[in-house]
């Protein structure tokens, strides 16, 4: 072999192995970016909260995919804590979240964006 390519190829494994060595000392990145999804891990993901909240509420929540038009459609509730995370209501859903804030509920609305 020509002592430029034995040369070349020593070099090469040299730059490899100093790349390596960076690739493994380099700390994570935390994922900064609000999210507010329940499986994600960030800081602003609500992994922890969703697996915690049962517990420090003693099973007093109730999850729901329906819109709150329907939810309440279906349902008359004492004052209760509503959480909506995300989450863009229509008018409809809007006003029966009002009703029973009015009627002594309280909302809690997490998002970042409002129209």
């Amino acid at each position: 072999m020509n002592k430029t390519f034995k040369l070349y190829g020593l070099i090469f494994i040299i730059v490899m192995a100093v790349l390596a060595l960076l690739e493994l000392s380099k700390s994570e990145v935390t994922d900064w970016r609000k999210n507010f999804d329940v499986t994600e891990k960030s800081p602003f993901g609500l992994y922890v909260f969703s697996q915690e909240v049962d517990h420090l509420l003693n099973g007093k929540v109730k999850r729901t995919d329906l819109s709150p038009y329907d939810f309440y459609k279906t349902q008359k509730l004492k004052p209760h804590n509503i959480l909506i995370i995300e989450s863009k209501p229509d008018s409809e859903s809007w006003n029966k979240i009002l009703e029973s804030v009015a009627n002594g509920s309280d909302a809690m609305v997490i998002g970042g964006e409002f129209e």
